[in-house]
Formats: C-alpha cells, structure tokens, sequence
C-alpha cells in the first residue's frame, strides 16, 4: 500500500516495544521533487515519546549535515550517508540495518555506506515504521517495514528487487504497510 505525503503529520505508529538489539528498516519511496538545500525531515522508525527524539531512521536534513543518511544514535548520531541523489518522479528502494555494531545503509539494493555504532540510547520507543515529516520531504512511501534483525546483503536486495517483505524472515518482521 503506498502512502502520500504532504510533510503535516504524515505516519502510522504501532504500540511502544522494548529497545532493539538490532534492526532493519526498509520502504520504497518516491520524492515528488528533488530536495533543495532547505530539507529536513525523514521516515522514522525508533522514537522515543518521552523526549520526543528520533533515535533511528532515515533522514534528510541539510541544516545538521544528514543528507540522505541513516541515522542511529548511542549517545552521538552515526551517519551511514547514501551517495547517490535521489531523482525526482522515481521509486528507491531504501533500507538501513544495524547488527549491534555497525550500521548500513543501501540504496535499490546496492550498500552505500557504512558505520560503527552502539546500542540505541533511550527508552520509550515506539515503532513508527512510516512516518515522512518536515520541510520539503513530500512524497509517496510503499512497503514500508521493520525487523528485529539486521537482514543480509541478499535479503535487502530481494526487497529492492521487489520480494514482499513478509516473505523475508517473517518470524522477525515487527511492521508491514
């Protein structure tokens, strides 16, 4: 099911779960626009309500330096930024991982970048496996899912080759829009 959005309170939360020890957050999305400079925004999956942060997702936020990036935070944001721009008018297939050391992040199946990272600081998370908010960062989300792994090279590129993501490891999918 793909969702739009028009950057005013665009998402879909699940109820609060324990703090993960590893993960993979995945969607297809598609940019009504290439994003200006004044970006910010992103599609979350780990937030704390509490303090109202974001603690893993991905993010477009040129103010703060996290360009198209995956970001997980253990005490200080780790950045696993994508290389490639996004083009207008087209479906990417996005997906970030973390293993309890290291984050990836991957573009229409292809890994990116790379970056070691801790353990999740926070403890009121909540899944909020498709939420697009911010300033400029309209656009469509599809497929949008999260796991309780890290999947493999080849699981993420079983995604982006268009595999449904509850025929990948569907024991630990926690999400699925």
């Amino acid at each position: 099911m793909a969702r739009g959005a028009d950057d005013v309170d665009d998402f879909i939360t699940s109820a609060t779960f324990s703090k993960p020890t590893a993960y993979t957050i995945a969607f297809w999305y598609r940019n009504s626009a290439t994003p200006s400079t004044a970006v910010y925004g992103g599609v979350f999956a780990c937030e704390d309500n509490a303090n109202n942060s974001q603690y893993a997702g991905f993010w477009w936020d040129h103010a703060f330096g996290f360009e198209q990036s995956f970001a997980h935070y253990d005490g200080s944001f780790k950045q696993a930024k994508l290389t490639t721009a996004l083009a207008a008018n087209t479906w990417h297939a996005i997906a970030g991982t973390w293993d309890g050391t290291t984050i990836r992040g991957f573009l229409n199946g292809t890994e990116e970048a790379s970056v070691a990272a801790g353990a999740l600081v926070g403890t009121n998370y909540q899944q909020t496996v498709f939420r697009i908010d911010g300033n400029f960062v309209g656009g469509t989300a599809a497929e949008a899912s999260l796991w309780s792994v890290a999947l493999s090279d080849a699981e993420v590129k079983s995604l982006a080759g268009g595999v449904p993501a509850n025929l990948i490891r569907g024991e630990s999918l926690l999400q699925y829009w």
